[in-house]
């Protein structure tokens, strides 16, 4: 199954914030929850363009996180799981249900702190351009 690389980034940014808050929401006793508060309080401040515009070292730096986390291998393309004899189901399309004779089930982690109608044509294209694979192989469009 693969999902449109602007949704799919969107998301992951919308988990990392759960995720985040989730941690700051802890005992400040523990281990992480003062970073977790720190970087919390940044990502309720900025806007889904400012991260996605945001370079690799620029990111790191300011969330104090390991390279490996944010870098955009963290998100590598579909295509580098997939090969010709793969059979391929996009997300939006929902056709993997029927494939495996299932009822469609969609499992909401939470509310979501942004979503692809904010995205601009800057954040847009820098999308694009890291996951040409995707909208190349994928037809995905946007």
């Amino acid at each position: 199954v693969v999902r449109h690389p602007a949704d799919r980034l969107v998301s992951i940014f919308n988990r990392l914030w759960l995720v985040t808050q989730e941690m700051a929401n802890k005992s400040f006793r523990r281990k992480g929850v003062p970073l977790a508060r720190r970087n919390l309080y940044k990502l309720e401040k900025s806007d889904i363009n400012q991260l996605i515009q945001m370079d690799q070292q620029k990111m790191i730096a300011e969330f104090d996180v390991t390279e490996g986390f944010w870098s955009w291998g963290m998100t590598p393309c579909q295509t580098a799981f997939i090969d010709n004899d793969t059979e391929v189901h996009k997300f939006e399309d929902k056709t993997i249900w029927k494939k495996l004779d299932l009822p469609e089930h969609k499992e909401n982690h939470g509310s979501n702190r942004w979503s692809t109608s904010e995205l601009t044509t800057k954040s847009l294209d820098i999308i694009r351009d890291k996951f040409k694979s995707d909208y190349e192989k994928f037809g995905y469009k946007y």
